[in-house]
């Protein structure tokens, strides 16, 4: 008796015949050139963090509801939130 599904193959690179050797990486960094990559300034970090702070402050109150973080999780995640905004708001004057 057949149900009409089929097991997928199971995928063995030793057998397929693929490459053994690590990939190269497609983009490498010079060490001690990685912050140049990814500088950004204090207005930028303020207006990405206070954005996070708003999706949290949606979602938390659900998630504490359905049980997926505590309260006191949640709180203490969006003070330190807070506290890192503050911070670039002094930077930001």
């Amino acid at each position: 008796m057949t149900t009409g599904w089929r097991r997928a193959p199971v995928h063995n690179p030793a057998k397929a015949g693929a490459r053994t050797k690590q990939q190269p990486r497609l983009t490498t960094v010079p060490e001690g050139r990685m912050n140049e990559l990814f500088e950004y300034t204090a207005e930028e970090k303020l207006r990405e963090i206070t954005r996070e702070i708003g999706f949290r402050l949606t979602l938390y109150p659900r998630w504490v509801a359905t049980g997926k973080i505590s309260r006191e999780k949640a709180d203490r995640q969006l003070g330190i939130l807070k506290a890192i905004a503050r911070d670039y708001q002094g930077q930001c004057k």
